[in-house]
């Protein structure tokens, strides 16, 4: 089973980037829009590890950080 990574990046160019280099390695990628998303997905699918952008609208990587 490949490990699933979350990526919470408010850029779609560099979403997209990042998830298609991450499945061209083997990994389960979703993304999130923002930190809000970011984080009730984090909450509801648990992911192996998250890669977070820090400066989002809403709520910002810091503040994703403190919640998780």
């Amino acid at each position: 089973m490949a490990k699933r990574i979350l990526v919470i990046e408010d850029d779609p160019s560099i979403r997209t980037y990042l998830q298609k280099v991450l499945r061209q390695a083997g990994y389960d990628t979703l993304a999130a829009r923002d930190g809000e998303e970011g984080l009730q997905m984090v909450r509801a699918l648990l992911p192996d590890l998250v890669l977070c952008d820090v400066v989002m609208p809403k709520l910002n990587g810091y503040a994703v950080l403190d919640a998780v």
